[in-house]
C-alpha cells in the first residue's frame, strides 16, 4: 500500500483519497491485536494427549488469584493423592505460570510479523536565499509489505515450538510431582514400619531387664537388648530426617507458602502392577510423545522458513515508495512527485546471511538427531531402573517376607512348648519387620521409577497409569511384635539370645 501525500492545494478528492487511507491504516491497526492466552488451548491438547488430564490454568488475570487459591485450599484440607499433588502444582506452581508467558511473547511476535512498518517522514527547511525553500517527504518500505507472509510463517513455526515446548514442561512437572510425592509417601512409609521394630525392641530390652531383676539373664544380655533398641531407635530417628527433604521438594513443587496449613499425603504406596508395558513400545511412544522432539523438529522448520525466505528475497533489499514535495524560493506552489530509494545489491548478495542460516539449519537437524538418542538413552536406562526395582520388591514379596513370617511362626510355636526363648522370638519378629521395610524402600524405588519412565516417555503409561493403589499387607503376622512374647514371659525364667 502506497502512502498518500497532498500538496499545498489539495483537490476535494485528494482530501477523499486521504481520509480514505487514514481509516484504512486505522482498521488494520485495530485488527493486529495480541489474543488473550494465544495458543494455550493447543498446549491444553498437547497435554491432554500425553495423559495428564488434571486442569491447567494460565493466570494472567489478578481476578484468577482468589480462584485458585480457594481450590488449591480445598485440596490441601485433604489427604493428597497422586493426581490431587498434579492437581495442585499445575494450577500452583509459579515457574510454571512464568513459562505460560513464553506463549504471550511468541503469539506477539506472530502479530508484529504481520504489521506494516510505519511511513517515515522527513522534511527540510533551506535558509539563505530571499525565501525559505521546503522539502516535505514520506517514505514506506515497500518490501517490508512483500515480506509480511513469509515473516508470518517464521514466526508462526516458532510459535509451534514455544508450544511444544511449554506442553513438555507441563508434563515434566507432573512427572517431577509424582515422583516426589512417592519418595515421600515411601520415605514415611518406612518411618511407620521402622516404629513398629521399635516397639518390638523396646519389648525385648524390658523383658531383659525384668529378667535380670530375678537373676535369670546377665548384665551383658542385657546391655545387649539395650544397646538394640537404641540402633532401631537412631535408625527411625534417621529416616524421621530422610522425611524432610522430599516433603519440602514435593512442597515446593506444588508452590506451596510455608503459611499454607499443613497437609498430609495418604499413607501407603501402591502396589506393583501386573506388569510392565515392553521397552520397544516404550521407545516408539516417547519418539511420538516427546514434546521436547516435537520442539526441536518445530526449531528446524523455524530456520527453514528462515532460509527459504532469505534465498528468495538475497537481491532485494531496501525498497522505499514515496512522495516528494518541493517548494522552490519564491515560488507559490508545491511541486510533487513520487520518490523511490533502492538498494543496489552490489557488494553484499546476503551471502553470509545465507551461510549463517544453512549452518544454523544443520546445527538444528543436528541437536535434533542428539535429541533423539538422548531421548532413547534416558528411556532404557528409567527401563533398566523400574526392572531393577521390580525384580527386588517381588523377591521381598514373594521370597524374603515369607520365609521371614515362617521364621517367626516357627519361634512362635517352639517358644509356646518352651523351647525357645523370648529373646530369639523377639529377634525373629524384628527380622520380619526389617525385611518389611526393605520391601517398603523396593516397592518406593519403583514408583518413583515409573515417574521417571513416564518423564522419559513423554505420555502416562497406561499400565502404571491405571494401577490401583493397595495397602501393602505390613499388618499381616507383625501387628503387635511384643505380642506373642509378652503373654509367656512370666513362664520363662530363661532367654538365652
Amino acid at each position: 500500500m502506497l502512502p498518500f501525500h497532498s500538496p499545498a492545494h489539495e483537490t476535494r478528492r485528494h482530501r477523499l483519497a486521504r481520509t480514505a487511507f487514514l481509516v484504512s491504516a486505522a482498521t488494520l491497526a485495530g485488527c493486529a491485536q495480541v489474543a488473550r492466552q494465544g495458543g494455550f488451548a493447543d498446549v491444553q491438547g498437547l497435554v491432554a494427549a500425553s495423559g495428564v488430564h488434571e486442569p491447567i490454568e494460565w493466570r494472567d488475570d489478578p481476578a484468577q488469584e482468589e480462584s485458585v487459591r480457594a481450590t488449591v485450599g480445598r485440596l490441601v484440607d485433604r489427604e493428597l493423592t497422586p493426581e490431587t499433588a498434579v492437581q495442585i502444582a499445575l494450577l500452583n506452581n509459579p515457574s510454571l505460570q512464568a513459562t505460560y508467558e513464553e506463549l504471550g511473547i511468541a503469539q506477539a511476535s506472530v502479530v508484529q510479523a504481520g504489521l506494516l512498518e510505519n511511513p517515515v517522514f522527513s522534511g527540510a527547511v533551506l535558509f539563505g536565499g530571499v525565501s525559505p525553500t521546503y522539502d516535505l517527504d514520506v517514505a514506506q518500505g515497500f518490501l517490508d509489505a512483500l515480506l509480511i507472509p513469509a515473516r508470518e510463517r517464521v514466526a508462526g513455526a516458532e510459535f509451534e515450538r514455544v508450544k511444544a515446548e511449554v506442553g513438555g514442561a507441563v508434563f515434566d512437572l507432573a512427572a517431577e510431582v509424582r515422583a516426589a510425592f512417592y519418595a515421600l509417601q515411601g520415605a514415611e512409609q518406612i518411618v511407620a514400619v521402622l516404629a513398629r521394630s521399635l516397639e518390638a525392641a523396646e519389648a525385648s530390652r524390658d523383658l531383659a531387664a525384668k529378667l535380670r531383676e530375678a537373676g535369670n539373664v546377665s548384665d551383658l544380655q542385657l546391655a545387649t537388648e539395650r544397646a538394640l533398641a537404641e540402633e532401631v531407635r537412631t535408625e527411625l530417628l534417621r529416616a524421621r530426617a530422610e522425611t524432610v527433604e522430599p516433603r519440602e521438594h514435593l512442597r515446593e513443587l506444588l508452590g506451596l507458602s510455608t503459611s499454607t496449613a499443613e497437609w498430609k499425603i495418604v499413607s501407603s504406596l501402591p502396589g506393583l502392577p501386573g506388569r510392565d508395558p515392553s521397552l520397544g513400545e516404550l521407545l516408539e511412544t516417547a519418539s511420538a510423545k516427546r514434546l521436547e522432539l516435537a520442539a526441536a523438529r518445530a526449531q528446524q522448520q523455524v530456520f527453514a522458513e528462515t532460509l527459504e525466505t532469505t534465498r528468495f528475497w538475497r537481491y532485494l533489499g531496501l525498497v522505499d515508495v514515496g512522495v516528494a514535495n518541493h517548494k522552490e524560493q519564491g515560488e507559490k506552489n508545491w511541486v510533487s512527485g513520487p520518490s523511490l530509494e533502492l538498494e543496489i545489491p552490489l557488494f553484499d548478495q546476503r551471502q553470509a546471511e545465507i551461510a549463517g542460516i544453512e549452518a544454523q539449519l544443520r546445527q538444528s537437524e543436528r541437536k535434533t538427531e542428539s535429541a533423539q538418542i538422548a531421548v532413547a538413552a534416558e528411556v532404557r536406562r528409567a527401563y533398566g531402573r523400574l526392572e531393577a526395582a521390580r525384580r527386588l520388591a517381588e523377591n521381598h514379596r514373594d521370597a524374603l517376607i515369607p520365609a521371614r513370617r515362617r521364621v517367626v511362626e516357627l519361634s512362635q510355636e517352639f517358644y509356646d512348648f518352651m523351647l525357645l526363648g523370648a529373646f530369639e522370638l523377639l529377634a525373629a519378629k524384628r527380622e520380619e519387620i526389617a525385611s518389611w521395610a526393605d520391601y517398603v524402600d523396593a516397592v518406593r524405588d519403583y514408583w518413583v521409577a515409573s515417574a521417571e519412565l513416564e518423564r522419559a516417555v513423554g505420555a502416562r503409561i497406561p499400565l502404571l497409569a491405571e494401577a490401583r493403589p493397595m495397602p501393602l499387607p505390613l499388618e499381616a503376622n507383625t501387628a503387635s511384635p511384643a505380642a506373642g512374647a509378652g503373654e509367656h514371659a512370666g513362664r520363662h525364667s530363661h532367654g538365652g539370645h
